[in-house]
């Protein structure tokens, strides 16, 4: 049922699970969710341990909200937010050791501004934006994304999948087990200052590193710049800063 002009503040989770779940859509166990609607309203200061899906989670065309100062520590996922969300603000989303994404946001998600992301070993990528669960969608659209700390992501640091009109800038990932940031079906994407750093060279065919710093493919109108592609490891291994 919508709900609106309402705050939750300064809540704490501990959820106690040694299973977690997940996956977008499998099994949801979401310390708080909110849906069906629901506009107006802010969440803020919520710290969330051990829960088996989201800390924080918006679906359902939830509109005009300010998510602040969101901390997750071994859930599934700091923040998610899905199915025609818009006109809201993520500001301080901090994600350690999570099972899956640090801050995911797909299907027509658009509108909207993330600023200040940090993720620190998760199970896949510390943000995502991504329309792969709904391909017939578009992931993000009209978004302003600012100042993304990634720190040992198994995927990516920052996945963009299916996007559109996004401007990202002060992007820093270190030790991706894959691509720093890659960007796939995507169209009118500006990414400023990027700083990828990589000392993980396990995935080698032929001598060439599977992987890259920044990798783009099927995409129109991607603009880079002032990026830094480096491998702090050893000289050995051969790495790609930009595909």
């Amino acid at each position: 049922e919508e709900i609106s002009n309402f705050s939750i503040y300064g809540l704490r989770f501990n959820g106690g699970l040694t299973v977690l779940q997940t996956g977008v859509d499998g099994v949801e166990y979401h310390a708080i969710y909110i849906r069906h609607g629901s506009h107006d309203f802010t969440v803020k200061d919520i710290y969330g341990t051990r829960v088996a899906s989201g800390v924080l989670r918006f679906r359902d065309s939830c509109y005009g909200f300010t998510a602040k100062n969101i901390e997750a520590y071994e859930a599934d996922c700091a923040v998610i937010c899905t199915v025609g969300c818009n006109n809201f603000t993520l500001d301080n989303i901090r994600a350690t050791s999570c099972f899956a994404e640090g801050l995911f946001l797909g299907s027509d998600i658009y509108d909207f501004s993330v600023n200040d992301v940090y993720a620190n070993v998760v199970g896949t990528v510390g943000l995502s934006i991504n329309n792969s669960y709904t391909p017939e969608t578009r992931a993000g659209v009209r978004g302003n994304i600012s100042n993304i700390h990634v720190l040992n992501a198994t995927l990516q640091g920052v996945n963009l999948y299916g996007c559109d009109e996004l401007n990202l800038s002060n992007i820093y990932v270190r030790d991706s087990n894959r691509d720093g940031v890659l960007i796939y079906g995507c169209n009118n994407i500006t990414v400023n200052n990027v700083q990828s750093w990589n000392s993980n060279r396990l995935r080698v065919t032929d001598g060439t590193s599977q992987y890259m710093g920044i990798k783009v493919y099927n995409s129109r109108s991607v603009n880079l710049n002032s990026a830094i592609c480096d491998d702090d490891g050893t000289t050995k291994y051969q790495y790609r800063g930009i595909s």
